[in-house]
């Protein structure tokens, strides 16, 4: 769940995104203590950046957006797949 860019000035899209990071997670818990196999869990803070300049409209990535998820994601799918 990636941080809307205005999250840091909308406190209730701040609120929204942490209540549903809680449930998200809570959920990849309780598949892990169900033994489901490979899962991983990537945090969405930091997917977009912090300067603002990653989304077209908050939320939806722009190109830049787009390529900031693509290098976090690649990180972790480096680690999975070694």
């Amino acid at each position: 769940d990636r941080t809307f860019t205005n999250a840091w000035i909308k406190s209730n899209v701040l609120e929204d995104h942490r209540r549903r990071r809680r449930e998200l997670r809570r959920a990849f818990e309780s598949l892990v203590r169900q033994g489901v196999p490979g899962l991983h869990y990537l945090e969405g803070d930091g997917l977009l950046g912090d300067d603002g300049e990653a989304a077209t409209d908050g939320s939806h990535p722009s190109d830049l957006g787009f390529h900031r998820q693509a290098d976090a994601f690649e990180v972790i799918l480096r680690r999975i797949l070694a």
